[in-house]
């Protein structure tokens, strides 16, 4: 099974905490490392890490002037593009690859996700709606603003089919020339994805290869009660309506008996969310890193940041009356 992250320096111990939950779970697993700025340590501890477990890894180094004039903005930076360049950095034997965000843990086996036959797409995805694992829906309903807002599918969970791309980009500046065609109104990463491959994609529903908590609490809250985590394979920890990581903060259950903010409290709501079911879901994440030697420096700096935002808190809610 070969898996391909892009990393740059702010993600590189996360990764290891996603490598070894993937480990956990898949025998026989090859890592391939995207990158434009790594630094020689960075690039040592996820070597160790893979020799320790037993398994491969290969670096590819990407020119970062192949990504100049890409949209950035705080936190995307440049490198989230390097996953579209990805088919042409890969040897040329590696057909397919299943890509993941770095803010991702493996809760089970992938093997009937990677082993799915991808025929003449160019990727399997997860949809945003579930409408659009409709392929005649899909086409029937494609707009070109919506793909560049990248609607139709999340980019964090991509098996890649690298044979089909080489056919369709066969070098960075066939690709570039048509990046260049979507225009500036492109929603990062996402919305360039959507824009060259949703019509020639895969869709499946997201709940168990892309499940996205901060989504579904947002979106569909009442499709939680169907799903079960001992059914999901890849959480995502992405936005939506928590705008922290695992690593930036988990609460003890005393902690959240006193922090959290539950719907209840709707004008708070959409400013910041702290709640026992997100709470839940980045316990999972810790347990992974726990295993691994990043855990004691990556919990030290989560319980500063947590002391700070214990003493930013405090006076707020107490204005809420919520103490």
């Amino acid at each position: 099974m070969n898996i391909l992250i892009t990393v740059n320096s702010a993600f590189a111990r996360q990764s290891v905490v996603l490598i070894k939950s993937i480990l956990c779970h898949n025998p026989d697993v090859r890592i391939y490392v995207l990158y434009c700025d790594l630094k020689e340590n960075e690039i040592l501890l996820l070597k160790d890490f893979c020799m320790a477990e037993g398994t491969e890894i290969t670096f590819l180094k990407a020119e970062k002037d192949i990504l100049s004039g890409l949209r950035t903005a705080e936190p995307f930076s440049c490198e989230v593009y390097l996953r579209l360049f990805a088919h042409l950095y890969l040897p040329e034997d590696v057909e397919k690859i299943l890509y993941l965000d770095t803010d991702i843990i493996c809760n089970g086996s992938l093997k009937d996700f990677y082993d799915t036959d991808l025929k003449e797409y160019s990727l399997l995805a997860c949809a945003r709606d579930d409408a659009f694992c409709n392929a005649d829906f899909l086409r029937e309903n494609w707009d070109k603003k919506d793909a560049l807002r990248g609607k139709y599918f999340n980019s964090g969970v991509l098996l890649l089919n690298c044979k089909k791309m080489r056919a369709i980009f066969p070098d960075t500046e066939c690709l570039q020339k048509f990046i260049q065609s979507a225009g500036i109104d492109y929603l990062f990463d996402q919305g360039l994805l959507n824009y060259i491959y949703a019509k020639n994609s895969i869709l499946i529903t997201s709940s168990v290869y892309n499940f996205r908590l901060g989504y579904y609490l947002k979106n569909c809250p009442d499709v939680l009660g169907n799903i079960r985590m001992d059914d999901v394979k890849l959480i995502h920890y992405s936005g939506e309506i928590t705008p922290y990581k695992p690593w930036d903060l988990c609460f003890t259950d005393d902690e959240i008996e006193k922090y959290e903010l539950t719907a209840g409290n709707a004008e708070y709501q959409v400013l910041f969310s702290v709640r026992r079911e997100i709470n839940e879901n980045a316990k999972i994440w810790w347990e992974y890193a726990a295993n691994t030697p990043v855990y004691e420096e990556l919990l030290s700096e989560m319980t500063v940041k947590k002391e700070w935002f214990k003493r930013g808190i405090s006076g707020f809610l107490k204005r809420l009356s919520v103490l």
